[in-house]
């Protein structure tokens, strides 16, 4: 899995992110994630919940909705959960493809533009929040 590529992105709110730029300012909490994906209902809160204390944490948060379908589509699906962190639209999967990913969800840390962690699966705030502790202290 390579972080390294093309990082300016537009999200389903037309603002760019440059998150692998970001990770030599501070960790980045890259994920990937689909709304048909059963799995991510239990992980997306807790990105949630971290974006909310990205600030606090110190870390940047973003992610990419994979096959999710068009930008309205998936700004609809953010506010109807009330999700707030930004949302990068891989609608063909060529993005996560580029980046190796298989798996959702797949939280990546991306730390001065290398991946330092990355978990597939169902994680824990707990979990989550020890791994971005190791990022920054290792």
């Amino acid at each position: 899995m390579s972080v390294q590529h093309q990082s300016v992105e537009k999200t389903i709110n037309q603002h760019n992110i440059d998150w692998l730029t970001s990770s030599y300012q501070q960790p980045v909490v890259l994920y990937l994630w689909a709304t048909w994906c059963p799995s991510c209902r239990f992980v997306t809160p807790s990105i949630n919940l971290l974006q909310q204390y990205q600030n606090d944490l110190n870390v940047k948060v973003a992610s990419i909705a994979i096959r999710s379908g068009d930008d309205r589509k998936l700004r609809a699906y953010m506010g109807s959960k009330e999700y707030r962190f930004p949302v990068i639209n891989d609608a063909n999967g060529q993005l996560s493809q580029t980046l190796g990913i298989t798996v959702t969800p797949t939280i990546l840390i991306v730390k001065n533009g290398k991946l330092f962690n990355a978990t597939t699966g169902v994680t824990t705030p707990m979990g989550l929040l020890a791994r971005i502790t190791a990022a920054h202290h290792l």
